[in-house]
């Protein structure tokens, strides 16, 4: 695995939330035992917290206190008249408050220093091989295909279309664009001829293509022919990435930052799962199932 494609990834359990842009809306009221009384509404306080919070919305001190007076009038109001027990409310509070949990629980509280070493641990062996690996060359190459048991003739065709190619290669310091766009002058009917980049090691190809590899030293050098049991290749170099050996306390900081959003969403799954135990959630599959139809 390459910097380029390095992810980090752990199973997780995507929260869904809707946003839109809508009028503004005045944050809930939360009575507390304590805090700064900056009003009142027929003796129901109003704390400077809950300005603040109405605040970040993007009103001023007085359009926030305003709006905020004003949600308690209708919230008595509406309770004085028995709405606030409707199922509809009832349903509504109760989804607020799931989501009040959700983002106290598991949006603002759970911080990085929640996350266990096991997490960590886990990730960097998943992705050990972007911490740790040898040197590795970043290369184009070129392959005239043809297998061991097919003719000699068919072999003699795709080693000439790769001489060719060779000659074309070394007549001039081409780009690795220009090098990829050699099988298209190449005469090689009846012959699959490819252009492939890829990034591989001394361990990860066959050995005398890693040996024709490790020959070459500096971007735009091109090997000699290769010959595996796919064909015959063509080597060209566009750059050599260093070897590497970060270790896990080294790396931690690097995995945590990469997983943290992951941990929290699989942490509240686990939170989810223990609650649904806990409660004994059932589900009737019979009510799921539609009646068959009447033969009436």
């Amino acid at each position: 695995m390459n910097t380029r494609s390095y992810r980090l990834t752990l199973l997780f359990f995507v929260l869904g939330a809707c946003t839109g842009k809508t009028e503004k809306k005045a944050a809930p009221i939360v009575h507390r035992p304590k805090g700064v009384v900056i009003a009142t509404v027929n003796k129901a306080p109003i704390l400077a917290s809950d300005l603040k919070a109405q605040m970040s919305e993007g009103q001023s001190k007085k359009e926030a206190l305003r709006t905020l007076i004003r949600v308690e009038l209708l919230a008595q109001e509406a309770t004085r008249r028995g709405v606030d027990q409707s199922p509809k409310v009832l349903d509504v509070s109760r989804r607020s408050a799931a989501q009040l949990l959700i983002r106290r629980g598991f949006g603002e509280t759970f911080g990085k220093d929640k996350v266990t070493d096991k997490y960590i641990a886990k990730a960097y062996k998943m992705n050990k091989g972007h911490f740790v690996h040898p040197e590795k060359y970043e290369l184009v190459h070129l392959v005239a295909m043809v297998r061991r048991r097919q003719s000699k003739a068919r072999h003699e065709k795709a080693r000439d279309a790769i001489l060719q190619a060779r000659q074309i290669a070394l007549a001039g310091k081409l780009t690795a664009k220009e090098f990829s766009d050699i099988p298209s002058v190449v005469p090689h009917k009846g012959i699959r001829f490819l252009a492939q980049a890829h990034t591989a090691s001394q361990f990860s190809v066959a050995p005398a293509y890693a040996k024709a590899m490790m020959q070459l030293k500096a971007p735009g050098d091109v090997s000699s022919i290769v010959k595996t049991r796919n064909g015959y290749h063509l080597i060209y170099l566009k750059g050599r990435i260093p070897p590497k050996n970060v270790s896990l306390a080294d790396a931690r900081t690097e995995v945590l930052d990469k997983i943290f959003n992951d941990v929290r969403r699989v942490e509240f799954r686990k939170f989810a799962s223990a609650l649904e135990k806990k409660a004994g959630a059932a589900i009737d599959l019979t009510a799921l199932t539609p009646a068959p139809p009447s033969n009436k």
